[in-house]
């Protein structure tokens, strides 16, 4: 046993082995309370399991006790170790104890919940709260009617239900009924006149004549 342990584990437990019986048991040695009278700072027992199917190995009880130095824990195996329980059908199991692999447990302090029992009565917050359940219920105010009658809500899915529960005639009617929006022309360009757009006619060319001169008449 190394020096400092002071967390035991106790194996092969029955698995049908009640938790109370246990601690029972080992009450000489292992005791949370009073607290002139404690040898442990924790304690925990893991109930086993009887196997359902036949070949199939039973799952043990396992106890975890951590006490106050490693004497009591050294003076607790000397004395537990090797017990022997048996159960209904003469089964025996044989107590086995030995120093936890791992020595830390879980820590809780019962100073801190004592600490904090009965203070949610002092809270402000709470005061507050009670205050207001006792208090009598407020008369409640009449609403003033609103000078604009608010318009009905609309959407554009609820416009389209209404419309297709509408008979088909006065879908027809209004579809005629509705004003025909003009549809857009071209503007009209304006027309150029031809003659602007004909070439200018150039001035008439100058007639030439041309004479000749009649041959002359050769006397012999």
């Amino acid at each position: 046993m190394s020096d400092g342990a002071r967390k035991a584990v106790v194996r092969d437990l029955p698995p049908t082995l009640p938790a109370e019986v246990f601690w029972n048991a080992v009450e000489p040695w292992v005791r949370t309370e009073p607290e002139s009278a404690r040898t442990a700072k924790h304690t925990s027992y893991v109930q086993g399991k009887r196997a359902e199917q036949p070949g199939v190995w039973d799952t043990p009880s396992v106890a975890y006790i951590e006490f106050l130095t490693p004497a009591l824990l050294l003076a607790f195996a000397t004395h537990f170790h090797g017990h022997i329980f048996r159960d209904s059908k003469g089964h025996d199991f044989v107590a086995f104890v030995d120093v936890a692999l791992i020595q830390s447990c879980a820590r809780w302090a019962p100073t801190t919940y004592e600490r904090y029992k009965g203070a949610v009565e002092h809270a402000p917050e709470y005061k507050a709260f009670v205050a207001s359940l006792e208090a009598p219920p407020a008369k409640p105010t009449p609403d003033k009617p609103s000078d604009k009658a608010e318009a009905p809500a609309t959407t554009p899915l609820v416009e389209y239900m209404r419309q297709k529960q509408q008979p088909p005639e006065a879908l027809t009617k209004g579809r005629h009924d509705a004003p025909k929006t003009p549809r857009p022309t071209k503007a009209s360009k304006p027309k150029k006149d031809k003659a602007a757009r004909a070439p200018p006619k150039s001035a008439p060319a100058p007639r030439i004549t041309i004479l000749t001169k009649p041959p002359s008449s050769s006397h012999a």
